[in-house]
């Protein structure tokens, strides 16, 4: 253990200068700053330092040096200490000498289905970890995992589970923290700026107790998680970059939209640390034999789409290294659109009914379905529950869309579609109807509930919705309802109408 104790003329200036911090780096690898008292201990090969004498959990300085660092003084206490220097103490045994530290390659996931499981992740009381990343894929789910299954104790709800969960997601090109240790979710967003630029960002999460901190590039977003639990119970596998295929045994929180609408993560990652500790990904990949994982980070400059790979009129956009074919307006599926949909036809007395296999809570879904009819009225699609009113309803009402959609307590009727030009929904004519929305819901006969109060975005008197376009040499109608959380305030509902 090294102890460095601060000249008086130099803490007495610093007294001057009012509340300062510090900040020190192991290997030009800068940690997080923290106030500054008037000695600096070092442990070496316990997993702890103290800057300034304030504990931090994290890696033990094994590297070539030590710095410490205060405005403009700067001060290399390992050389320091090996050269004898009557400022530092040094009290047992402290070897100064290198170890060999085999290199962490970057890795790339894909495909949305690639992933690499972790060890489970132990702590619960304080813990970090860190990353780099690079991707120009708005969306996908890079860090999670969750605890034993619990049973709400509001006994309106007794199917409603819950778990202790930890995750790190991409959603719209923002970075979130998701946290839950029993006493209520926090959702941070970690930076107000996007970062699916295709640039290497740096992600740094702390956290010990309530309280933590998640940065990026440097830029601290502080959180306190709400109640008084403060520890994190995890009982499942880490994942990285995404879920398995087999989600048996896994439980989604329904505030981690990216696993509940099975995004995964496309795009590079390097330098995982967990608890100060490296991890060598590409190794656990060779060793887990992990499907469209490669051991390497590299960006096409040429862009995917334009070969024009998405066949029917399939939407084509970018990302990372590879196309993506939006192929719901096209009456095809598959990866490019290729495979033409099934197709099926009702006369106005029959209907499907597909028996949900367990209770769902959800916020978030992504449905869209695609319809031709000459009727004026009909129900397109409804979801129903034998002891909750909580209902999404999609209907043709007078030759316009109707969706109506009941979270309780109060019902939300949006989006009565008018067409211009004379065109009506019920013309001869092919329309999509693509939905991306929150709502919760359960299997027939079961019991399921929603607390969450909705904020209907403007959207214009539903009577003055916006015009529709008919799907007539490949224009596309397209009503999309969104919902989005941001931190832990409330919903919003937005209602729009797009066309193509």
């Amino acid at each position: 253990m090294a102890t460095s104790t601060l000249p008086a003329g130099l803490a007495g200036r610093d007294r001057s200068i009012g509340d300062l911090f510090t900040a020190s780096s192991v290997d030009k690898i800068n940690q997080s700053p923290v106030a500054l008292l008037s000695t600096l201990e070092l442990h070496q090969g316990d997993g702890s330092r103290f800057d300034g004498g304030a504990a931090v959990v994290d890696p033990a300085p094994q590297g070539h040096k030590v710095v410490y660092k205060n405005n403009d003084v700067r001060l290399e206490l390992s050389r320091l200490a090996k050269q004898g220097d009557p400022k530092m103490k040094i009290h047992g045994v402290v070897a100064f000498k290198c170890e060999n530290v085999a290199t962490l390659d970057p890795i790339t996931f894909e495909t949305p289905e690639s992933f690499i499981s972790l060890p489970k992740w132990n702590a619960k009381k304080t813990g970090s970890i860190s990353f780099d990343f690079r991707t120009t894929e708005p969306n996908g789910l890079i860090l999670f995992s969750h605890g034993k299954p619990r049973h709400q104790k509001d006994a309106k709800h007794p199917q409603m589970v819950k778990v202790d969960f930890f995750a790190i997601e991409m959603l719209d090109g923002y970075l979130y923290l998701l946290l839950d240790m029993g006493s209520g979710t926090i959702k941070i967003k970690a930076l107000q700026k996007k970062v699916n630029d295709g640039e290497w960002y740096h992600v740094d999460f702390q956290r010990d107790g309530r309280s933590g901190t998640i940065s990026v590039n440097t830029l601290r977003t502080p959180y306190t998680a709400p109640g008084e639990s403060e520890i994190l119970d995890l009982d499942d596998d880490l994942y990285l970059g995404g879920l398995p295929e087999n989600k048996a045994g896994l439980v989604f929180p329904t505030e981690v939209w990216t696993a509940l609408l099975n995004y995964g993560y496309v795009g590079c990652i390097r330098d995982l640390f967990i608890d100060g500790q490296s991890k060598d990904i590409r190794q656990m990949a060779e060793i887990q034999s992990t499907a469209g994982v490669k051991p390497s980070c590299s960006r096409e400059t040429a862009k995917p789409c334009l070969s024009n790979p998405c066949k029917n009129n399939g939407v084509c956009r970018d990302g990372w290294n590879r196309y993506i074919c939006d192929c719901s307006g096209t009456g095809y599926l598959g990866r490019s659109c290729e495979r033409e949909a099934t197709v099926l036809s009702y006369d106005g007395s029959m209907f499907m009914k597909i028996q949900l296999p367990v209770v769902m809570h959800t916020e978030a879904e992504d449905v869209s379905l695609r319809f031709r009819s000459q009727r004026a009225y009909g129900i397109l699609m409804a979801t129903t529950s034998r002891e909750s009113a909580d209902t999404l309803r999609l209907e043709l009402d007078a030759g316009r869309v109707k969706l109506t959609v009941n979270l309780a307590p109060l019902p939300y009727a949006l989006a009565l579609v008018y067409t211009s030009g004379g065109f009506k929904l019920t013309e001869n004519l092919q329309w999509l109807y693509k939905r991306r929305s929150s709502l919760s819901t359960g299997s027939e006969g079961s019991d399921r509930s929603i607390g969450d109060r909705f904020i209907v975005s403007r959207l214009d008197a539903i009577n003055r919705s916006p015009n529709a376009l008919p799907i007539d040499s490949g224009t596309r109608a397209h009503e999309r309802r969104k919902r989005s959380r941001q931190g832990s305030g409330s919903s919003r509902l937005t209602a729009i109408l797009m066309a193509r």
